[in-house]
């Protein structure tokens, strides 16, 4: 059986759907019906839904709000909706009163087109039926009547169509000789020679532009303008966004990938959109998104913009530098006030919101660099938001820890600490991304709720017993100058770490912001 088209209209694919099981002479109008408005119907104009069904049915339904659809978009569906039906029906020719249909081949020679141009017109909406024919098999036909009036509709498509013919090898090499002519001795690009031979042999600048190409990767010693290059492969598009977000000049990846800045930037861009849209962004939708002052509500105060240093996880947490076990340990809980923790969990969740919604809108293949920086931007300022939530709640972490260990964590089993410790981060950036500040409940409440259900499950060899004095005293001199371990792996979501600045990048932006300053101050 020869390929049919696709369905690219819902409501005529479920149209369909519905038909399956309808009596045959209720499918058998449809049909003719279909093929009737098919032939009406005008490529750029617009139809509402709701109409297209009741010409097809002569029933209209109840839509609320009716898709509006395609002229040139419901030749193709349509055709596909007639094929279909016929092949439900399995009429013979004499069922149809039309004559003898054409077979492909025939069609083919018909209309003096090639088997992929006939399937070209298939979508754009000639008609094709699935008739059994006297030996009773199922196959393609075409009848007359239906190529007469879609040659009437495509009267300037057929007849380009049929007088196009193949670039024989006379024509291939005056094309080639004339292409190096312009290459050498005029200084033409790819794309002028491209132009000015399409224009002179009449050939479309797609046709030429291939048959450049072919040239080129074939006679290796003989190019006009050097062999084609390939697309550059999954590992090198991987490679090269790393290489951008560790801030490694673009001059130096030009060498090292052999490509020019424009096709760079565009990998880079739509590496970075693909990663944005495979990312998964949860927030807790609040009431006040949705008023008009919401960015001045919620991202105007000092409390979110100011601040914060620059950094990531590795080496500082939450904008500040971590400190040691001892300073964490003994400094006691950060006291935060009712109304700075509304307005960073309103910030986190607003940003969240923005950066979701942009990304609506964001084509993997076309995405503009600025829309990808506005909306890593506010993930960004999302995660530095988060880390500063989490710094600010870290020690009451520790504090639940002690309890259920039942002893100082200076003096407790490192294994045990180490296990204990990396368990309350997870926890502590869960219940980050759960709390809702809609609710009027404080933080700290949900936090020591979820702190203290996960550490009821752990069993006594996973760190939930009693911890001897005299192992306590053998490894308890080790916790002294412990930095904050597990913090790269509290991240819940891939762009947590992705976003955070490397190591290098925050160093110049250190210098940038520090030079800033002292202009500011001369």
């Amino acid at each position: 059986m020869a390929r049919g088209a696709r369905f690219t209209i819902s409501a005529i694919a479920d149209l369909l759907e519905q038909l399956r099981y309808a009596p045959v002479e209720r499918r058998r109008h449809d049909m003719v019906a279909a093929e009737a408005f098919l032939n009406e119907i005008v490529e750029d104009q617009n139809y509402p839904e709701d109409f297209v069904v009741f010409r097809i049915t002569e029933y209209r339904p109840e839509v609320g709000e009716p898709a509006v659809l395609v002229g040139r978009a419901l030749w193709c569906d349509l055709a596909v909706f007639v094929e279909r039906l016929s092949f439900s029906l399995a009429l013979t020719f004499e069922d149809y009163e039309r004559g003898v249909p054409l077979t492909l081949v025939e069609t083919r020679e018909r209309l003096g087109v090639s088997s992929t141009t006939l399937h070209r017109y298939r979508k754009l909406g000639l008609v094709a039926h699935q008739v059994v024919d006297p030996d009773g098999k199922m196959r393609l036909g075409f009848f007359e009547d239906a190529i007469v009036k879609f040659e009437q509709r495509n009267v300037k498509r057929v007849g380009k169509a049929r007088t196009f013919t193949k670039i024989g090898e006379e024509e291939k090499a005056r094309m080639i000789r004339r292409a190096r002519r312009y290459a050498v001795a005029l200084g033409y690009t790819r794309q002028q020679v491209t132009q000015r031979l399409a224009k002179r042999f009449g050939r479309s600048a797609e046709a030429v532009r291939q048959l450049l190409k072919r040239h080129d990767d074939e006679q290796l010693e003989a190019t006009i303008f050097g062999r084609t290059r390939k697309k550059l492969t999954v590992r090198e598009q991987r490679l090269l966004l790393r290489a951008d977000r560790l801030g490694i000049p673009m001059s130096k990846l030009t060498a090292r990938f052999g490509r020019t800045r424009p096709t760079l930037y565009r990998a880079v861009h739509q590496a970075r959109a693909a990663a944005l849209l495979g990312w998964q962004i949860a927030y807790v939708e609040l009431p006040t998104f949705e008023i008009e002052e919401a960015d001045e509500f919620l991202l105007a105060s000092d409390l979110v913009r100011k601040g914060f240093v620059v950094g990531g996880y590795g080496g500082h947490f939450g904008g500040v530098l971590a400190p040691t076990w001892v300073e964490l340990v003994e400094g006691g809980a950060l006291d935060v006030e009712e109304a700075e923790e509304t307005a960073w969990f309103g910030a986190l969740n607003y940003l969240l919101y923005q950066a979701a919604r942009l990304r609506k809108g964001l084509d993997r293949h076309h995405a503009a660099a600025t829309q990808i920086d506005l909306i890593e931007t506010k993930l960004r300022w999302a995660v530095a938001l988060k880390q500063r939530i989490m710094a600010a709640n870290v020690r009451a972490v520790l504090a639940t820890l002690e309890i259920h260990l039942g002893d100082k964590l200076l003096t407790a089993r490192r294994d045990d600490v180490l296990e204990l410790q990396t368990l309350g981060m997870v926890i502590l950036a869960e219940s980050v991304d759960q709390f809702d500040p809609a609710r009027g409940q404080r933080f700290g409440v949900l936090l020591s709720l979820n702190l203290r259900k996960a550490l009821a499950r752990l069993t006594p060899e996973e760190g939930g017993g009693q911890v001897g004095k005299a192992r306590a005293k053998r490894s308890g001199a080790r916790h002294g100058q412990l930095w904050l371990a597990g913090q790269r792996s509290v991240t819940r979501y891939p762009w947590e770490g992705v976003l955070t600045f490397s190591a290098e990048r925050c160093g110049m932006i250190g210098e940038m912001l520090a030079d800033a300053k002292v202009a500011e101050a001369v």
